[in-house]
Order: structure tokens, then sequence, then C-alpha cells
């Protein structure tokens, strides 16, 4: 049985060798077919791409490379099994290789060139006989296989017979043996149907692969024209199944027609009929391949034009099996085809140059202006790339732009510089655009152009003439800028100090010197500020803000600007604004406020006698927006009608002697209109010469989003009786109407004896007058003689007079109360004051005026311990100015001479506020800033306002872009210097009610008031827990009082009380409780200060603080 069983295991053993060997053999040939099958499925796809130049045609080359490479790898390992094959295996590797390489070429000769069809030919002719070369070693190697499979079946055949001879005769004596023989015979036949399983799986990738080109159609015919393979492209294109095709011939896809005529064709060309399936064939049959455009029919008997290929196959001996055709759809190209056509015809007499290209950017079309251009045929054109004419001198960039763009779809413009076929360059405007196709595809590329050589010749010109206008407006601006500086350095001490000295006790003549000097002062500034605007205006640095402001006080505030002006000219000054005109509006304030300044100062200045009047008045209007109409009227020289069309151009006036007469620059109308027109209105005039002129404008303004406030308690004067005394009719219009608005029943006359007469009737009809408006200069008998008459007449004298003059000079105390006059106004009267000023008169008593007393001194405001002020000033007079300024305001300040004093100061002492000249030597204002903001990073935040004499570079753009947060113009005037400090130092912080109101949103309008609210009702709570603190000399009870104060007041804005708080907080912080009584009392004086302000904040939002 030992013997037996060796015997028996030295035979399984050779038998599961030679087991091994029969199935490496079949799948080798296996994968010899495979490989053979990518190779062909490649090189179909390849040539499909050289043919059509599409894309899409190589997609299944990628998945068929794969499968080449997995199934040589496997093959050129089986030298190891089959040591004879080396040679076989190694030349097997170098045609694989040579044939891979020949792909690649291909593809990018096609992709960068394109092919003509001799180089196609060659092409061709290389592949196939490389295709050939690796058929027949895959042959060889496959033969070899065979015959070695061959003699294992046969050595297998023997030894199983040697086998059966020897277990018949020890059949009893091994049974079971042979029962596991008998498996192992099983074993082998799953291991052959495993294998033709995996056989099987290689054609369904295979079938795979050829599924994969989904656009192209791929049908295969055996020699007589019957379709043996077609792919998913095809089923797709014709609407025929796989099982449909199989069987049948291609002529069922074709027109008979087109068959028919190729028949013919073929017949005269070979010599030879050429009928049925050798119409597609013939020519593949002669050259191995054909191109041809047919009409392919659907299923459903629709037809659409296709571009098909007809490539010969072969088998390893060069033996032709059958015919492979791949078809594309050309529909679309075929309908762009047309179009262009269309195109083609249409430009062909365009004046512009216009090229059409293919997608791979060579030229398909040129019109006749393009080849005129250039110098070109179209034979030398077409087909080349538009680099033929490039000069080299337009950048890469701008190339790398145009295809990102036209590859993005999208429409490149740009310049382009060429050369022609002469050599001369030229420049072209051009505009290119693709053309797509229904599915985004990218066809064609059309560039119109225009020759813009002429242009750009003129240009050039132009921009060194620019370029020079820009080097000279650079030195005028700079040369203007130098000399704002220089003159408004001195302009500020002069009129900043002749402002400060008006404010002393003067003798007549001395406050007549002074105010002839600060006059004179203010003359120039006016004429300096017109320049700068000017300039401004040139250069394009003038801009336009939008901000909230109040147009009744904007208007009033202007008015009273020039009532000293036109007093002095004994000239009536007044203004009316319409009743639907809304006060509370967004835009340019201080740029509106010019504009009238100017209009209304021109008319002043160019009338002699009689009234300038501004009458504002609504000239259209939208849910978010108004437009108003600004009309200055005059009783003036008028201007002739030739001059009023170059009237607002620069430098323009009337004639020369009006500039001798009247004086100016002649730019105010030119500065005017442009701001006019910057803030999106527009500005005209109406004139007769030696009649007057009414100039005006209009403006748009938006409306501001919060409810109009509630009018503050005012007097009634409803149906009280009043007579209007003026000469002026317009003046007697503007006082009507107010009074009609107050309801007060009431008459105008225009002269003192009508006024008598008016006053004596009314009084003798049981119905008399209780008010009487008196105007001052009245010819004949003037306001304050009538005034007297009245007061003597016992009829009249308990009417209740009110006066208004425009004499620039107040009327003495004595000379009021001697004419019964209760209350006496300047012109323009305000309506809110004339409504006091009646209401003041009807409740006044009669008591003789206080003696006059001399001047009182200077007079300077309690200073202000708490808010400390910093001025960074290097000019020891424009020093002087602005502390003595600051001391009559009531603060107390400190300088530094430059930038860097500055720094080191505010590293010293917490400053409330810094004012900051901006040019100063050691450091300069920005930089000084830059570095404060820097010592602060996200702490405490100095308030930093501008101070600077440089009205040009940068202006007020660049100071808050260096981190200060305002900006005053040198010369520095008490009242523009008031306005800073009441902006920084005031009991609530704007900034920080905004934000509580933003915070609580539309939805909810009584958040802020509800806030306030809790702030005051613990107000009182936490003083006391203070007092307590510094009464008992507690230094960490009141550290932390002080804190608890502080943080709720940063909370809702009351910064005065904040600050307070925090040198409270410091004090009881140190231990040392020195000047916390001081300290304590102030904050007892400031918190009523801010509790009124509070609540006149909440009753301004319709609510209450408490």
């Amino acid at each position: 049985m030992a013997a037996l069983g060796w015997f028996l295991l030295q035979n399984l053993s050779q038998w599961r060798t030679a087991d091994k060997d029969i199935r490496h053999a079949q799948t080798s040939i296996g994968a010899a077919e495979e490989l053979y099958a990518a190779v062909i499925t490649a090189e179909s796809a390849v040539r499909g791409y050289l043919i059509t130049g599409r894309a899409d045609a190589l997609t299944p080359v990628s998945a068929a490379l794969t499968e080449l490479e997995k199934n040589a790898r496997f093959l050129l390992q089986a030298e190891k099994y089959h040591p004879a094959q080396t040679d076989h295996t190694a030349r097997l590797a170098g045609l694989i290789k040579a044939r891979q390489a020949l792909f690649q070429q291909s593809i990018l000769s096609r992709r960068t060139k394109g092919l003509k069809a001799a180089d196609l030919q060659e092409l061709t002719a290389k592949g196939g006989a490389l295709s050939s070369e690796i058929r027949a070693a895959l042959r060889t190697i496959q033969d070899l296989e065979r015959a070695g499979l061959a003699n294992d079946k046969a050595g297998e055949k023997a030894g199983a017979l040697q086998r059966n001879r020897l277990l018949t005769i020890i059949f009893l004596f091994a049974f079971v043996i042979l029962l596991g023989a008998f498996a192992l015979v099983l074993h082998d036949g799953n291991t052959r149907r495993k294998a033709e399983v995996e056989l099987a799986d290689a054609h369904a990738r295979l079938k795979s692969v050829l599924d994969s080109a989904s656009e192209i159609s791929i049908i295969a015919t055996d020699l007589n024209g019957v379709i043996t393979l077609t792919n998913s492209g095809t089923q797709k294109m014709l609407g025929y199944s796989a099982e449909e095709l199989a069987g049948k011939t291609p002529a069922l896809i074709h027109l008979p027609a087109e068959i028919e005529a190729r028949s013919r064709e073929l017949t005269a060309l070979t010599g030879t009929p050429v009928t049925g399936f050798g119409v597609f064939t013939e020519t593949a049959r002669r050259c191995g391949f054909e191109s041809r455009e047919w009409t392919y029919v659907r299923k459903d008997q629709t037809t659409f034009p296709a571009d098909l290929v007809v490539t010969a196959m072969k088998d390893h001996a060069g033996n032709l099996t059958g015919f492979l055709g791949l078809a594309t759809d050309i529909s679309a190209r075929k309908r762009a085809e047309l179009e262009m056509r269309k195109l083609s015809t249409a430009v062909k007499s365009s004046p512009t140059s216009i090229v059409i290209t293919n997608r791979e950017g060579l030229i398909e079309y040129a019109n006749p202006k393009f080849l005129a251009l250039t110098g070109y045929s179209e034979q030398e054109l077409l087909g080349q790339n538009p680099r033929l004419i490039s000069s080299g001198g337009t950048s890469k960039e701008t190339y790398k732009e145009l295809w990102d763009t036209l590859l993005d779809g999208r429409e490149w413009n740009g310049e382009l510089l060429n050369r022609k076929k002469n050599g001369e360059l030229f420049w072209e405007h051009a505009a290119i655009s693709p053309v797509k196709n229904s599915k985004g595809e990218i066809l064609n590329f059309i560039a119109v152009k225009l020759d813009i050589t002429d242009q750009k010749l003129a240009r050039r010109e132009i921009e060194k003439a620019r370029d020079v206008a820009m080097q000279l407006a650079r030195m005028k601006s700079e040369f203007l800028a130098n000399m704002s500086h220089e003159i408004r350095t001195p302009m500020n001490a002069i009129i900043g100090m002749t402002g400060l000295l008006l404010d002393t006790p003067l003798n007549a003549q001395q406050r007549d010197y002074v105010k002839t000097v600060n006059g004179a002062g203010e003359a120039l500034l006016d004429i300096i500020n017109d320049i700068l605007d000017f300039s401004k205006m040139e250069s394009g640095k003038l801009s336009i803000e939008k901000l909230e402001f109040d147009l009744r006080e904007t208007v009033e505030t202007t008015a009273d600007l020039l009532a000293p002006r036109a007093q002095d000219r004994k000239l009536e000054l007044a203004y009316l604004i319409d009743q639907d005109v809304p006060s509370a509006l967004r835009g340019d304030q201080g740029r509106l406020r010019q504009v009238l300044l100017n209009l209304l100062g021109n008319a002043v200045k160019f009338t002699e006698t009689g009234e300038v009047v501004l009458k504002v008045s609504k000239a259209g209007e939208t849910e978010g927006g108004v437009v108003l109409k600004f009309a200055v009227k005059d009783t003036g020289i008028g201007i002739p009608a030739e001059v009023q069309k170059n009237l607002f151009e620069v430098f323009t006036q009337a004639d020369a002697s009006t500039t001798r007469k009247y004086g100016g620059t002649g730019l105010g109308l030119s500065i005017s209109k442009k701001l006019v027109e910057l803030m999106g209105g527009s500005i005209g005039l109406e004139s007769v010469h030696g009649q007057g002129s009414t100039f005006w404008f209009t403006l748009p303004f938006e409306k501001q989003g919060q409810a109009a406030a509630p009018e503050q308690a005012r007097a009634d004067v409803t149906g009280v009786k009043t007579l209007i005394v003026d000469d002026n009719a317009t003046n007697r219009e503007i006082i009507s109407r107010y009074l009609e608005a107050w309801k007060m029943r009431f008459e105008a006359v225009a002269s003192g004896a009508a006024a008598l007469e008016a006053l004596r009737r009314a009084a003798d009809g049981g119905d008399p007058f209780r008010l009487a408006i008196l105007d001052m200069q009245m010819p004949e008998l003037d306001g304050l003689a009538l005034a007297r008459r009245i007061q003597e007449d016992p009829a009249m004298a308990a009417v209740r007079k009110v006066m208004m003059t425009s004499l620039g000079r107040a009327l003495g105390a004595r000379e009021l109360f001697d004419a019964g006059i209760q209350v006496c106004l300047a012109k323009p009267v305000r309506p809110s004051a004339l409504l006091n000023a009646l209401g003041a008169a009807l409740t006044a008593t009669r008591a003789a005026p206080e003696p006059e007393h001399k001047p009182a001194p200077e007079e300077v405001k309690e200073l202000n311990k708490y808010f400390r002020v910093l001025v960074a000033e290097d000019n020891a007079v424009n020093q002087k100015v602005a502390v003595r300024q600051l001391a009559k305001l009531g603060y107390e300040s400190d300088v530094a001479a430059n930038g860097l004093e500055a720094v080191e100061a505010v590293k010293r002492i917490p400053y409330d506020l810094v004012i900051m000249d901006c040019q100063m030597p050691e450091m300069d204002g920005f930089q000084a800033t830059g570095e404060i903001r820097k010592l602060e990073q996200d702490q405490r935040h100095t308030p930093i306002i501008a101070m600077t004499a440089n009205a040009l570079q940068g202006d007020r753009e660049k100071c808050l872009a260096a981190g200060m947060d305002g900006y005053i113009p040198k010369p520095v005037r008490m009242e523009t210097l008031q306005e800073v400090m009441t902006r920084w130092d005031t009991p609530l912080d704007a900034a920080m009610i905004r934000e509580l109101k933003e915070l609580a949103g539309p939805e909810n309008p009584g958040f802020l008031c509800e806030l306030l609210g809790t702030y005051l009702r613990d107000l009182p709570a936490r003083l006391e827990a203070i007092r307590a603190a510094a009464a008992a000399a507690n230094a960490e009870a009141l550290q932390q009082a002080a804190h608890a104060l502080k943080g709720s007041s940063g909370n809702i804005g009351a910064q005065r009380l904040q600050k307070l708080c925090l040198r409270l907080e410091f004090t009881g912080k140190s231990g040392s409780l020195e000047g916390a009584g001081e300290l304590v009392a102030a904050l007892e004086k400031e918190i009523p200060v801010t509790r009124a302000e509070i609540e006149a904040l909440c009753l301004k939002h319709g609510g209450q603080a408490a």
C-alpha cells in the first residue's frame, strides 16, 4: 500500500502540474485575443479622430489602451512557463511600444497642425503594418501555447491510461484512492469551465469598451456585409436594437438613391461594376479605409447626415476578415456650416474685417476687407492660424485672457497689434465670439475687427498732450495746496485774533478798525475757497456726502449769514418755504448751503435797491424722496440774453465793468453748477437786463426714515386779529402765509397811513386789532414813528406791537419802550421766532427798561475741568489762538508742538479730545494719529479732529482715512470750533444712541425709551452708593460703585457721566480719596443735565424715559 500510495502521489503531482500548464496556456491564448481586440479598438478610434478631428472620437482609446497594457503584462510573463517564447515576447513588447507611440504621435499631429490626406494615409499605413506585426507575434505565441497545450493533453491522456490499467489490477485494494482520483477529475472539469467563463468576461469587457463610445455608431460586418457587431451608440443613433440589426446589411440604414449614385460613381472610377455592399467597402478594400458623408435612415424613417469611416479588418496573416464602420451624426455641424455660408455671404461687403476660424483656431473664412487690409490672399490664409499676422507686440497675457474668455464661452473685446504681409504694423480692435451648437459646444470663432491705427496714432498725441496737462495740473494743485497752507496759517491768526478782539471792550473807532480787518480776512478767505473748490473740481476730488439734516434750519441760518450784508446795502432779504416741503431730509447740507450762499450773495451784490427773495418749493415727490426747487429772485441789474448762455462757464461775468465794480473771481456760478450736477440736479436762470434775475436749481433729496418729531409747545395765537404793515409786497405775502398757517385773522397794508386807517376802522367797528407787525424801514412814516402814533392814540394804544427791522443795528430799549413796542426782530424773520414774538407780545407786561450798562468784560464760560483737550500745532501764533478760543468756550487745553510730542502727551494723559494740525515737523498729524491708534488698539478711543490749512491734498477724506474723527479747516472760526466741542462734549453719545435704535429695530420702537427709563430709575441709588462710599472714605466701595455706574452709563451713551465715573473709579483704585469730593459734586451737577437730555430724547421719539 505504501508503494501504491507513493506511486499515486507521484502521478497526482504530475497531473496537477499538467493541469496548471493547461490553464495558463488557455489564459494566454485568451489574453492574446483581448490584446489584439484592444489594438483594433484604439486604432479605429484614433483613425476616426484623425479623419473628423472630433475630440469625442477618442473616448474609447483610454479604456482600450488600459486593456492592452494589462494583457501585454500577462503575456510578457509567460516566458517563465515557456522559455522558448522569450524572443517572441521581447519582439511583442517592442511592437506594442511602437504602436502606442504612433497613437500618441498621430493624435498630437492632428491636434496641433492638422493632417492632409497624404499624411493621414501614411499614418494609417504605418499603423496597419504595426498592427499586422502585433497580430503575427500574437499568433506565434498562441501557436506555441496551443502546441504546449496539445502535448500536455497527450501526456495527460497516456498517464490516465496507465493509471486505469494499474487501478484495474488493484481495484479491490485501492477503491478509496480511485474515488479521490475521480474527485480530481471533476475538479479539472470545473477549472476548465472557469477558464471558459473568464474568456466570456473578456469578451464582455471588449463589448463595454465599444459601448462607451455612445456618441459614435460602430458596426462590424463580415466580408459579405452581414452585420456581426454593433455598439450602444448605433442603437442610440438609429433607434434599432442589436438584435434587429444582427444579420442585416448596412443598406437597411442608407437611402437607396445614394447607394445607386455611389455605385455609378465607383463603377466609372474603377472600370468594373461596383454594386451592393461594395459601394461601402470598395475604397476601404483598396486603400485600407474610406471617409465619406452619407445620409443615414433611422428606424422611424427620419434621416440625418453622418460622417462614415469604413476600415478593412484583417487577421494576423493579413487576410481580410471583414469591415468596421464608425459613423458620427454631423447634423449640428451641417447646420452651422449653412449658417456660416449665410454669414459669409452677408459679410463679404462689410467695411470691417471679419474672420471665421474652426474650433482649433484655423482660419476657415476671411472677408475681402481683411484680405485688403493684411495683403494676404484667401489661399494664403485658409487653414492658417491667425498667428500668421501676429507682430509679437501683443502681450502673452492678452492672448491668455483672449483664449480663457473664448473657451469659457464668452465674447472677448480688445486691441491687437498685428503685422501686414508687407511688414507694416497696424492696430485692430477685435470682438471675438464663440459659435455654439444647441448643446453649448463651441464649433467656430468669429472675429469682427476694426482698423484703429489712425485712432491710435491720434490717441497717442492726445495722451502726450494729456500727460503734459496732467503734469501741469498736478503742479498747479501742489502749488495751490502749498499756497493754501501758507495763506491759511497766517489767516488763522488774523481772523482768530480779530474775532477774539471783537469780544473784548472796544471803543467805536477801535471796533470799526478791527471789524474792517476781520472782514477783509473773511473776503480773502472766500476768494481762496473759490479757487480751491474750482481746483478740486478740475482734479475730480470734490465729493458729495449724504447725511441727515433739517432743511428749514439750513435755509434760515444761510439767510442769517447774509442778513448783515443785505442790511448794509439797505435791501430786503426774505425767504419762503412752502408748507408742503418736508424739512427732515438726507443729502449734502454743506454743499447745499454753499450754493445758496453763492446765489444769494450774488443777488445781494448785484442788487442796488429792492429785495432778494429765496423761495423753496416742491418739484416732485416719491415715497422715499423729494425733488425741491430753490429760486433766488432779485431786483438787481439783470443779465443780457447774449451773456446768459455762458454765465455758468469758468471765469465768466456779465462784462468787464461788472468785474471792476463788484469784484469777485468769476468762479462762483461755475462752482455752483458743478455742485448741483454732482448732487443730481440742474441749474438755470431767467433774467431781463435792467429788471432783475431769478436763479433757480433743483435737487433730489431722500426723506429721513424716522417719524417726524412732535412739535414743541408754542404760543396759541389762533384767531388773534393782526395787522401786517410793510411796504414790501414780498414780505407782506410771506408774513401772511405764516399767519394763515397759524389760523390767525389778519390784514396787510403797505404804508403807515394805511395802517392808521385800518386800526381806527377796526376800533370803531368794535373788532380792534390785538397785534400789529410793523416794518421799520418804510417811506414817509417808518415803523418807529408809526408805533409812536399808535401809542399816542387812546383808541389804538392797546394794540401790541412787534417790530421787524433790517437796519443792521439793535434798537435801543428806551426807543422801543417809548414807542410801546413789545418785541423787536431782525430780518429775515424765522417763522418760529415770529410765532414766539407774537406770543410774548400778547402776554408781556409794560415795564420801564433797565438803564444801559457799559460793555461787560470779555465773557468766558466756566472752566470744564473734566474734559481735557490737547492742541497739536507747530505755529506759536496758532497755538495761542486755539488755546484762547478753547478757553472762551470753557475748556482747558495743553499744547504739543509736533506729532511726537502729541503721541507722548496722549501716553501720559487720557485726553478727551485731540485737535491735530496735519503738517508739523518731526512727525506730521497723519503719522501721529496712526501711532495713537496703535497705542489704543481695541481699548479707549480718543477723538482726533484734524486742523489743517491744506485744503486740497486729501482734505477731509485723507484725514478720516488716517483714523481721525473729524476735520476743521483753517482759519478756525469760533463757531466751527464750538460745533466740534458740542459734538464731542455732549451728555449723550449720538453714535451709541443710533446703535441702540438699530438694535431695537422698527418692530420695537419703545425699546430705547424703556432702556433709558430703566437707567434713570437706577441712577439715584447708584449715586447714593457713590456718595456713601466717598463720605465713609471707603476706597474699595467707591471703586465698585463708580465702576457699576460707569458701565451702565457707557451702555446707554451717557459719556460725561461715564468719564466722571472713570475718574472716580481710578481714585478709588489708587486708595487715595484726594479729589473724590470734587468729583462727586461734579457728578451730582451733571446728572440733572443728562436726565434732561434723555427725557428730551424720549419726548422726541414719542415716549417717556421714566
